[in-house]
């Protein structure tokens, strides 16, 4: 009796152990819309095309191509289809660019449509360019912000004149299989000192199938009004919402979808992708869900405090994970699809997404 008791006893102090706690933030469990909306496009047509990173403000839409072409960006006119510019030359010499990361920011003022890239390996820069004439309106160096990373930041949003706000990727730095987790830096460029920083994560070990650069990995944009970051998960159906000013996180996960158990070393979960890119503007996140069928693309529709207000079902496949985006000024969603001889780009009126909010205002 008494050895039945003890292995009572030794079930029971298991059964009640405690998850490890990977997820420094509130997890919200959300319903997803019953049934999606079903969405036509028409096609844009442009003087040509480049398959890369989509991006697009009011009446200028452009290409990200590091692979190929003389210039690492293109740019058209969505109202005439015109070419208008060719950004950031490709090459080696000193004005030149190997890498040029686009953090989706721009900077609009009454003579300009410019936008803040990220040039990381060699010269570690930020750079504010006027995307209709190819002129950089300033540029600075973050070489010297601490880095906690064997490579560069991940990501840099701009969040004033002096402060930035920089990602480090997830990473295992004593290759024991325990996880350094990805974090956020806010930092003082104009005297590189360390304002800010927010841990999202601990330290966990994590399954060996997993990349440890990809275990937390996430497709993150800044609200324009440089308030909030919206994260979409990997590998997990979930969409963590960031306050920039404290660093508070809430995680809004789909119900009955995986929870961060997954990505642990003793996971029997089999992987699955979800969110694969983000887009946003003032009003909602963008995420792009992963799906096998290749003749529609799946977006799921948050609103910046984290209630999931539609899934839209477009009815063109994308030809990558990086060929969607948003414009916030005419409310069109774009995206790159296979045509029958080159790629397509096609847009997607989604402006009745809007129409409660300028009842409310």
């Amino acid at each position: 009796m008494k050895k039945v008791i003890f292995i009572f006893f030794v079930l029971l102090v298991f059964s009640c152990k405690e998850k490890e706690k990977i997820f420094n933030g509130d997890i919200v469990i959300i319903s997803s819309p019953a049934e999606g909306i079903p969405l036509s496009g028409d096609e844009l047509k442009l003087d040509g095309i480049y398959t890369e990173a989509l991006g697009v403000y009011d009446s200028l839409i452009y290409f990200s191509s590091g692979l190929f072409g003389d210039y690492m960006t293109y740019v058209f006119n969505t109202k005439t289809g015109k070419h208008i510019s060719s950004v950031a030359r490709h090459g080696q010499g000193p004005d030149e660019f190997v890498a040029l990361t686009s953090a989706d920011q721009h900077y609009v003022d009454s003579s300009s449509i410019c936008e803040w890239s990220y040039y990381d390996y060699n010269k570690k820069e930020c750079l504010l360019i006027d995307m209709a004439n190819n002129s950089i309106k300033k540029r600075f160096s973050i070489s010297k912000l601490k880095n906690e990373r064997a490579f560069p930041f991940g990501r840099v949003f701009i969040l004033s004149d002096s402060l930035l706000l920089a990602f480090n990727q997830g990473d295992d730095i004593y290759d024991e299989g325990i996880l350094a987790p990805p974090s956020y830096q806010i930092f003082n460029y104009l005297t590189n000192e360390e304002v800010a920083k927010y841990e999202i994560y601990n330290s966990f070990r994590y399954n060996k199938r997993l990349e440890p650069v990809l275990c937390l990995y996430s497709q993150d944009r800044m609200k324009p009004d440089r308030t909030k970051v919206a994260m979409g998960l990997h590998y997990l159906r979930q969409i963590n919402i960031m306050d920039i000013e404290t660093g508070k996180v809430t995680g809004y996960r789909v119900e009955n979808t995986p929870d961060f158990d997954i990505l642990t070393e003793n996971s029997a979960f089999e992987y699955v992708s979800y969110y694969l890119w983000t887009c946003v503007d003032d009003d909602y996140i963008f995420a792009l869900l992963s799906n096998n069928d290749k003749t529609s693309t799946v977006i799921d529709v948050f609103d910046w405090n984290g209630n999931f207000r539609k899934e839209l079902v477009l009815d063109k496949g994308i030809i990558n994970s990086s060929s969607i985006g948003i414009d916030p000024v005419n409310k069109y969603l774009y995206i790159i699809t296979e045509g029958e001889e080159e790629e397509v780009v096609y847009r997607y009126d989604v402006s009745y997404l809007y129409q409660h909010l300028r009842q409310k205002k």
